[in-house]
């Protein structure tokens, strides 16, 4: 269970922010440097905490309103 991956973007992923963004198809640089970089952009630790806190707030509003 700890091995599962919860989140994974794909190059699918990149061509759409690319689209909305910029109207144009990424280059292949474009991708690799994304490919190798990403991981130094997301706040993976802030987005799991920030998940963890938004369930304790949701578990916490739904025992008030069982009262």
């Amino acid at each position: 269970m700890k091995d599962k991956i919860i989140y994974q973007l794909s190059v699918e992923d990149i061509y759409e922010v690319c689209k909305q963004s910029f109207d144009r198809k990424p280059t292949k640089a474009e991708i690799k440097y994304v490919e190798e970089n990403i991981g130094d952009q997301i706040a993976w630790f802030a987005a799991i905490e920030n998940a963890l806190i938004s369930y304790k707030v949701e578990i916490d509003l739904r025992k008030r309103r069982q009262r």
